[in-house]
């Protein structure tokens, strides 16, 4: 298999079985906006943040693809011209839209699933992408789509690992399910090698759970996850144990041929 067909079969393998997603009060995949702004989110000393601002060049334009509220792109603002967000919720937006006009930096904001919407986007010196090819189960195209809209640079940042290996034991606990790892930051580096791109990878510790959501907050989003109802929040709770673990973050760059 290559390294594309790996990926996509690994992502395939590691989502929950049919008989848990019929069970599930809410939709699993889908992420509360109130949690995810760029206060939340902003790590203005990562190594993402610097390889982005490394790739900004006269134009200063910078593309947010699955922007969520802006906490990745955000921490730019103050180096940006323009700064334009993609991404499926039309919630999510609204918060990028808001930290937008916060920062003082000009926006736009498309609302669509990458790279369907990628012929609509303008091209940017930088395009960033931060947690979200771990729910990519066609990452050939989603991957050539980034390239394609970046004229200088693209910023990948993903954790080491799939995010399910951290809720294996608690898929066992809760549902007796054996969860599959599911590919790894390796693997996505493979893919970006395989399409024919150099990538600097870089690596560094994060915190567990989310950026500034509290633990109460925290055990709501993964309960959502887990397809459970809202009555389990004790019994998750508890089987997280007293400290979230900590989670390594790597940051996958690469400069499109044609910006060379």
């Amino acid at each position: 298999m290559s390294a594309v067909e790996r990926w996509d079969a690994g992502i395939a393998a590691s989502s929950p079985p049919e008989w848990i997603l019929r069970e599930a009060p809410e939709n699993p995949l889908a992420y509360p906006p109130t949690l995810f702004r760029a206060a939340n989110g902003r790590v203005p000393a990562s190594a993402t943040e610097r390889l982005a601002r490394g790739g900004l060049g006269l134009d200063k334009t910078v593309l947010d693809v699955g922007s969520g509220g802006g906490g990745a792109s955000m921490a730019l603002a103050s180096h940006a011209r323009m700064m334009v967000g993609v991404d499926l919720s039309t919630g999510m937006l609204a918060n990028f839209a808001e930290a937008a006009e916060s920062a003082g930096v000009a926006h736009r904001e498309i609302v669509g699933r990458w790279p369907d919407v990628a012929h609509r986007v303008p091209r940017c010196e930088v395009v960033l992408c931060r947690n979200v090819v771990y729910m990519v189960t066609d990452i050939g195209p989603f991957v050539s789509a980034l390239a394609e809209r970046a004229s200088r640079r693209v910023v990948v940042e993903l954790r080491s690992e799939h995010p399910g290996r951290a809720l294996a034991p608690l898929w066992k606990e809760f549902w007796g399910h054996e969860s599959p790892d599911g590919p790894a930051s390796d693997d996505f580096t493979e893919v970006v090698r395989e399409l024919g791109f150099d990538p600097t990878v870089r690596t560094e510790p994060r915190l567990g759970g989310l950026p500034g959501v509290s633990r109460a907050q925290y055990v709501q989003f993964v309960r959502r996850r887990l397809c459970l109802t809202a009555d389990r929040d004790p019994e998750i709770d508890a089987a997280l144990g007293p400290e979230l673990p900590a989670a390594v973050a790597v940051t996958v760059a690469w400069d499109p041929p044609q910006s060379q």
